[in-house]
């Protein structure tokens, strides 16, 4: 179906310079989502340990408990900052959005 819009782009050729190219290379359905390198994460597990350092040095039930504590009152901390928001998006995912539009503004089409 996309693909029909495409053909009515530039009398067909902006569908005739994608389709020279193997699809497996720009069709969303050939992609994987494995990851291809282990290296590549977002080191969510080193923060994590380094939030309950403190709290991996107790007891195992004096453990579950400072971590039980810990993660209330991030989860309490979130909820105040998030009632303080003023939309409907998250502060740092507007500012994030505004900071791609700023770049966008730069950008244009050039036909073929």
């Amino acid at each position: 179906m996309n693909l029909e819009i495409i053909k009515g782009f530039n009398n067909g050729k902006a569908y005739e310079d994608m389709m020279k190219k193997n699809p497996k290379f720009w069709c969303k359905a050939y992609f994987s989502t494995i990851l291809r390198y282990d290296i590549i994460d977002n080191n969510l597990d080193k923060i994590f340990n380094g939030w309950i350092l403190n709290a991996r040095t107790k007891a195992i039930v004096t453990m579950l408990e400072q971590m039980r504590v810990a993660i209330m009152r991030r989860t309490y901390e979130k909820k105040v900052a998030a009632e303080k928001w003023s939309g409907d998006i998250a502060q740092r995912a507007l500012k994030k959005l505004n900071d791609n539009k700023r770049i966008t503004d730069t950008c244009s089409l050039d036909p073929y």
